[in-house]
């Protein structure tokens, strides 16, 4: 509606800085809030249905499905344009201002939409069977944003919206909706006399019949106030959670912290999990009702938002309070007219908003000191627990929530193993202090989504020690099981393919640089009474199979020896040896079979050399020292400058031997490094936006490789950018 209007002033307000106390001051169009139509409307998406939420994906008949919930990736508007541009019939119904792209579509489309988007569909299926694969695919998109009505073929940078976003919470319905549902359904499942008990502290918490947002606020309060040590406990735990979820989306900026973003995020997930248990079918409402659109948003796009901004800056709060006296004003104070009663509202109501300003603040102040002052009379607040039949029992609803915590998991003690499960330390602010929070003015949800991706892959990759799982899973199902936990691990005896990753050989933080180190100046040499400290496990090779030794140092016991596949000859772990550098006849062997040997053992950093004993001749294995994480990044967005990256690891070298004298030598070759980090990246950055502009006009499949490749360039370089500048 207006939107021709409407891009206007965004053009003028996006060109004309504004000058304030002498300092230019750019704007941007950031944020449309609102309820769930008008948030529909503006995205382009349906009014409810299967479908209903705008901000991600989500089948609403899964909405208790927690895993598949929290795997919903978000989707941003050039996300949306991107699935409307991908056929010539879906561009046209754009051209042609179509309101639903699906609406009346031919069996011929579907099947043409189907093939074009990769979608296996049968020649006999019929229409509603295609018709229901499309939909799925579309996942409630009918049309472009509402801003890009008319101007279809427009880009969103042309229209200065490419930071835009429609936002997926509105706190305020959010809470309201959920605590109405939880007074609706709680009773039924409680026993006659605590039933009782609940609706009759539920029906004295509210003073009228008209309830707002805020009177629901102050309900739950007094409701749980009344009901302690009266109804089952973990119904009452279940109250709690939301007391705990809207104290914090209320607190203004000033008061978001990384702890507070850490605890809404594990109050979400635990209020989701104890919903799923206590509440898994439905006594008075449905389940589509009790895990629909408000607890979707509360939980699932909620702790999201609040990463990068306050969440009362969303609430419509005050928008919500005009409603009521303009349906007055335009019934008793007009003659019905459309010319006369636009202006009568308007004029009406900027008096009405002057006098009633300073009330308004009033009555908001006074919820806030209500709430506060009567919080003291609730149990106080424990650390989020999630226990350990959670962590055994359902592995990929726990992974999904690790992965959305992953940047905070990658400090050490931010949990701990208790006798009932996992506990977060996620009220302490000190542990958080060294961590960026983010904000809507640098971060957008995708930015964001994409910084999440990246820590993840840092902790499964490096940093494994630090999840609090037994296992975790990749996209491809095949699992791999850590002993971070000290409680036996479930899933040593599932029929599942399974890689055993153990904790405590991966390397410190601050050996980060050489994380893909196997072992480091290790021989492998004839028989020895010295223990080794590698814990017992298999090291699969291409040709040979090594069976570690124990660490229980036994000087009667040999250690187990094994036999290359390739030679049969026999061979033994003995760190009494140093690496080849120490050993003559091994440096000089391995510096002639350098150039013959890589090929073969490029993916296993392990060398072969024969050596003579003083019993007799054996075969000599060493793990070499593989390349580091940095200089693989370097070669592979600088392919021209081996010298300087090769330059770049003997420094790095000496500087881990030696800080203090090569401390400022190694900060002047980073700084040089980070130059040229920064200006590629500003030239991928620009290719990227012009592939992305091009591929809202017309994308075909061929353009994917592009796509993929530029986007890799994208996530190492700024990866390298934090590296060198840190």
């Amino acid at each position: 509606m207006y939107g021709d209007l409407r891009l206007e002033d965004i053009e003028e307000l996006s060109t004309m800085p504004v000058m304030l106390k002498g300092v230019q001051v750019n704007d941007h169009f950031r944020f449309f809030k609102g309820d769930a139509p008008a948030c529909q409307l503006e995205a382009g998406h349906q009014k409810g249905g299967d479908y209903f939420c705008w901000g991600c994906p989500m089948y609403a008949k899964r909405g208790n499905d927690i895993a598949y919930v929290f795997g919903r990736k978000s989707m941003d508007l050039q996300d949306r344009i991107h699935k409307l541009n991908l056929s010539s019939y879906m561009r046209t119904c754009l051209k042609n201002h179509k309101a639903n792209v699906l609406d009346k579509i031919s069996k011929d489309e579907i099947r043409s939409e189907l093939s074009l988007r990769g979608i296996k569909f049968l020649m006999d299926d019929l229409k509603p069977a295609l018709l229901a694969k499309l939909v799925e695919e579309m996942a409630g998109i009918h049309r472009l944003p509402a801003l890009l009505h008319f101007k279809p073929n427009a880009t969103l940078r042309e229209c200065f919206l490419e930071r835009y976003e429609v936002l997926e919470v509105e706190p305020l319905h959010a809470i309201k909706g959920h605590i109405y549902n939880m007074y609706e359904d709680i009773p039924g499942r409680l026993p006659e006399d605590e039933k009782k008990k609940m609706s009759r502290a539920v029906k004295v918490s509210f003073k009228k019949e008209a309830r707002t947002g805020a009177d629901y606020r102050r309900s739950l309060i007094d409701v749980c106030v009344l009901l302690r040590n009266k109804i089952d406990p973990d119904f009452y735990n279940l109250l709690l959670q939301i007391i705990e979820i809207q104290e914090i989306i209320y607190l203004n900026e000033v008061h978001r912290t990384n702890a507070k973003v850490f605890r809404y995020l594990n109050q979400s997930f635990l209020h989701l999990v104890a919903m799923e248990e206590l509440m898994p079918q439905p006594k008075k409402l449905t389940t589509r009702k009790t895990h629909g659109q408000y607890l979707h948003s509360l939980t699932g796009h909620g702790p999201m938002r609040y990463r990068i901004m306050s969440l009362p800056s969303i609430n419509a709060e005050d928008e919500e309070r005009i409603f009521h006296p303009l349906k007055k004003v335009a019934v008793t104070c007009t003659n019905h007219h459309p010319e006369n009663v636009l202006m009568n509202l308007f004029v009406r109501y900027q008096i009405r908003a002057k006098f009633t300003e300073e009330v308004s603040y009033k009555e908001n102040k006074e919820h806030d000191v209500y709430v506060s002052e009567n919080k003291g009379l609730l149990p106080p607040f424990k650390l989020s627990l999630v226990p350990f039949d959670l962590i055994e029992s359902k592995p990929h609803t726990l992974q999904a929530h690790l992965e959305r915590v992953a940047d905070f998991l990658l400090f050490e003690n931010v949990w701990r193993e208790t006798k009932k499960g996992i506990l977060f330390d996620d009220k302490s602010e000190e542990l958080f202090k060294r961590k960026e929070l983010h904000h809507f003015r640098k971060y957008t949800l995708r930015e964001e989504r994409l910084y999440l991706e990246d820590c993840w892959q840092k902790l499964v990759n490096i940093f494994p020690e630090r999840i609090p799982a037994f296992v975790i899973i990749d996209e491809d199902g095949n699992r791999t099981l850590l002993s971070n936990l000290t409680r036996p691990n479930p899933h040593l005896h599932d029929n599942v393919p399974l890689t055993s990753t153990p904790a405590k050989n991966r390397p410190s933080a601050e050996h980060e640089e050489e994380i893909d180190m196997v072992i480091e100046h290790s021989v492998i040499n004839g028989t020895t009474n010295e223990a080794s400290t590698f814990e017992s496990c298999r090291l699969a090779v291409d040709d040979m199979q090594i069976q570690g030794a124990s660490s229980v140092k036994d000087e009667t016991k040999e250690l187990p020896d094994a036999v290359c596949k390739c030679c049969g000859k026999e061979i033994c772990i003995d760190e009494s040896m140093q690496g080849p550098s120490t050993s003559e006849n091994l440096t000089d062997a391995s510096a002639d079979d350098q150039s013959e040997e890589r090929p073969q053992t490029s993916e296993h950093p392990i060398k072969i050399q024969d050596i003579q004993t003083e019993n007799d001749k054996a075969t000599a294995v060493y793990f070499a020292r593989k390349e580091s994480k940095t200089c693989q990044a370097l070669s592979t967005v600088f392919p021209n400058l081996e010298n300087e990256i090769s330059e770049y690891e003997k420094m790095k070298t000496k500087f881990d031997k030696d800080k203090a004298t090569y401390g400022d030598a190694m900060k002047n070759l980073a700084a040089k490094w980070e130059i040229r980090v920064v200006v590629l990246l500003d030239d991928v950055k620009k290719k990227f936006k012009a592939f992305d502009e091009q591929a809202a006009k017309k994308f075909t499949p061929d353009m994917k490789h592009d796509y993929d490749r530029l986007r890799n360039q994208l996530k190492i370089l700024t990866v390298l950018k934090r590296r060198f500048s840190k």
